[in-house]
């Protein structure tokens, strides 16, 4: 992310997509890390599509890997490029991951 807010967005994806090839078949396990990452700068690229469908992949497998925090924070990562994006997101799912966040002990 660095790379995308130096201004670079294109590199940092770049860099994102190097490092999951590497992780070969372990690169599904690495999917609930790597998604807010991949989301954030497709989101800066303006391919909100892309980056939204990124986040939808990354929570469903957090979820079933029972990665609570991580699910939390693509939630709330993907509510916030929705508003960015001038689209009404989810309140429902954005007020549990908060909810869930303030359970964890995650002060905001």
């Amino acid at each position: 992310l660095a790379r995308c807010r130096a201004g670079a967005p294109r590199v940092a994806l770049e860099i994102i997509d190097v490092a999951r090839r590497a992780a070969g078949a372990d690169a599904e396990l690495l999917i609930p890390n790597v998604a807010p990452c991949r989301g954030e700068v497709l989101a800066e690229l303006g391919e909100v599509d892309a980056a939204l469908d990124e986040l939808r992949a990354g929570i469903e497998v957090a979820q079933a890997q029972a990665m609570a925090f991580e699910a939390a924070v693509m939630v709330l990562l993907k509510t916030d490029i929705e508003r960015r994006a001038g689209r009404t997101p989810d309140r429902t799912a954005a007020e549990a991951a908060a909810l869930t966040l303030q359970r964890l002990g995650v002060r905001r």
